[in-house]
């Protein structure tokens, strides 16, 4: 889709960005965001991607009283940007986008993964120490839970910070800017931070609950 004059001039701020573009604009704005995690940590990554123009997003969380109240002031902030509801309106052709910052995100981060199989998946764990996996495909829900919706512990000291860092590694994403990179977990200690690369799936012949029924 090409940018109308009114979307350049409203993301002309992005479009600036040496290697970003209007093309990179227009996959924003044709994709979806399935963001899912306890409202008070994906609200403010939800304002972040509904700014950036991202066409759709899809919110699963636990309070889908509090979730409907926000999709309307969702559409004054930007209009070019849908936000809907729940699991029946998950994108299996998205990107997954997963803001672990208490127990309560849990559950809705596991059913987006059960209901989003094979999607791309940024997955942000919001205790210490803090880490985001960037996944080039959902893990299997079984094998996740192990490590990465593992019960949550003591919670880090800026959760805030990390919660932009994972959303600014979905525009990334979607945008296709700069070098693709291979799946890995950034992992965060204090002032100090490590990237470790991950196995793709096409890489792993079984996976752990597949061995572990077999054994």
């Amino acid at each position: 889709m090409a940018l109308s004059g009114r979307q350049i001039e409203r993301y002309s701020r992005q479009i600036i960005v040496p290697g970003f573009g209007g093309i990179a604009q227009e996959r924003l704005l044709t994709a979806t965001v399935n963001l899912a995690g306890e409202l008070a940590d994906i609200n403010p990554a939800l304002e972040y991607l509904v700014g950036a123009g991202v066409g759709a997003i899809v919110m699963v969380t636990a309070d889908a009283i509090a979730d409907h109240a926000i999709v309307e002031d969702m559409g004054h902030l930007n209009p070019d940007s849908r936000v809907a509801v729940g699991l029946d309106a998950v994108d299996r052709h998205g990107l997954n986008l997963i803001l672990i910052g208490g127990s309560g995100a849990i559950e809705p981060a596991r059913r987006l993964l059960i209901n989003a199989p094979g999607c791309r998946t940024i997955l942000a764990r919001l205790d210490s120490p803090a880490s985001i996996a960037a996944l080039d495909a959902s893990p299997c829900v079984l094998c996740a839970e192990v490590d990465l919706l593992r019960e949550f512990g003591m919670g880090c000291e800026n959760p805030g910070y990390l919660t932009m860092i994972a959303a600014a590694q979905a525009l990334l994403t979607i945008a296709q800017t700069g070098s693709p990179e291979n799946p890995s977990m950034l992992t965060f200690d204090g002032y100090a931070s490590q990237r470790i690369p991950l196995r793709r799936r096409a890489d792993i012949a079984r996976c752990g609950c597949e061995r572990a029924r077999s054994e």
